[in-house]
């Protein structure tokens, strides 16, 4: 019997989500590229597009890159090692792989913070498109490097509160179609990762919160349409 208790608190605890806390002062955001934007509307569940606008030290004032992408190129055989160096290494996500921060087995009881901050307004692009949205601090509040991701996009999804009160997914994980060669984004202690979280528009009045794996934001009210509880096929 012993076991199997230990098996239920496990599910038990795996269930329950983990609240944040984010206990740094929200930075003000800089950017250089403006879209013509206005809220979302979505009929249906859809996919999360969680990019990458900033990775780093934390900073009161922080520049965020709507163009932030790891780069994956080949080893360049007759090129210096240096050149090559810069090549791979181009950007501050690239520069947040295994290859600088090695992960252990710890890594698992790694502490992260997410806080959505109501009180800016940045875009969120998806290739041509953009819409209005909420900034989205990612702090890791421990001690030891924590893993976040493959690739450029990070496995977040929003969570709404249906007519009943229950919290349930308006959208999904992005997966991508192929993970070849995608590396592994780690975040270093006591620093912060900076995405969006697009602000949709109907009829319906809930509560919002995001969610990655157990753990989830701060909650923070938003319409929504009632069908995003439903997935289209």
């Amino acid at each position: 019997m012993k076991p199997l208790l230990y098996i239920i608190c496990l599910l038990l605890l795996s269930c329950n989500p983990r609240p944040s806390v984010f206990n740094y002062p929200v930075p003000t955001l800089q950017s250089n590229f403006h879209f013509l934007v206005a809220n979302k509307i979505e009929k249906y569940k859809t996919n999360g597009y969680y990019r990458f606008l900033y990775i780093g030290k934390y900073s009161d004032t922080i520049q965020v890159n709507h163009f932030l992408r790891a780069l994956n190129l080949p080893n360049i055989v007759n090129e210096d090692s240096t050149i090559q160096k810069t090549k791979k290494h181009s950007n501050s996500l690239d520069l947040h792989s295994k290859e600088y921060y090695p992960l252990g087995n710890s890594s698992r009881k790694s502490r992260l913070s997410i806080l959505v901050d109501t009180t800016q307004l940045i875009d969120n692009i998806f290739y041509n498109t953009g819409y209005n949205a909420f900034p989205v601090m990612i702090m890791n509040i421990g001690t030891i490097n924590a893993f976040l991701c493959s690739g450029d996009e990070l496995p977040m999804f929003l969570e709404a509160t249906d007519s009943t009160g229950n919290w349930l997914p308006i959208e999904e994980v992005f997966f991508p179609y192929c993970g070849v060669g995608l590396k592994s984004v780690i975040l270093p202690p006591e620093e912060i990762v900076i995405t969006s979280v697009p602000i949709y528009e109907d009829d319906f009045k809930t509560r919002l919160r995001l969610r990655m794996n157990n753990i989830v934001s701060n909650v923070f009210n938003g319409n929504i349409n009632y069908s995003q509880f439903q997935i289209k096929y």
